[in-house]
């Protein structure tokens, strides 16, 4: 007697939402390992040496990403790890979940990009003791959950803060 096998529709969702899942975490691992290219370490150690694209799927085991239960990057936080670089080639579009990002106590420098706009569900962010310039842009008050914010010790001109922070 030959047993047929039954493929149901909760199989076919399972596995429609796997791959979104897998591809939203693989664009966002993506996104960190060209980003990771364009930085240099201070010190003599290797730059972030978990992010590498072999090491996992998700990123989420990597140094200073935290995820939720999907697998979808959360947290951020690469405060005092000696980082040399821009957010030129952060892709803010690749972290639609994002809550925490932390980069406080390194040597980012440049302007903070507009597109920080794309971190819509940014609650806190640290970019303090750096060296970023130029003005402190008014998309950062786009962030309608943005509880926190941490810009000091920067090289920003002097003026006023955006009205829309």
């Amino acid at each position: 007697m030959m047993m047929k096998k039954a493929f149901f529709p909760s199989t076919i969702l399972l596995l429609t939402l796997f791959s979104t899942l897998s591809h939203d975490a693989l664009g966002s691992v993506d996104a960190l390992l060209r980003w990771k290219a364009s930085l240099r370490s201070h010190n003599t150690t290797i730059l972030l040496p978990s992010w590498t694209d072999q090491s996992t799927m998700s990123g989420c085991s990597w140094y200073g990403v935290s995820c939720d239960a999907h697998g979808s990057i959360r947290r951020l936080n690469l405060s005092s790890s000696g980082l040399i670089g821009t957010l030129d080639r952060f892709s803010f579009s690749s972290f639609p979940n994002l809550t925490h990002f932390e980069l406080s106590l390194n040597y980012f420098s440049g302007i903070i990009p507009s597109e920080i706009s794309y971190l819509s569900n940014l609650v806190y962010l640290d970019f303090s003791s750096n060296q970023f310039s130029g003005t402190i842009p008014p998309e950062i008050g786009h962030l309608r959950k943005l509880d926190t914010l941490h810009l000091f010790d920067n090289r920003f001109i002097s003026g006023s803060i955006p009205e829309a922070i």
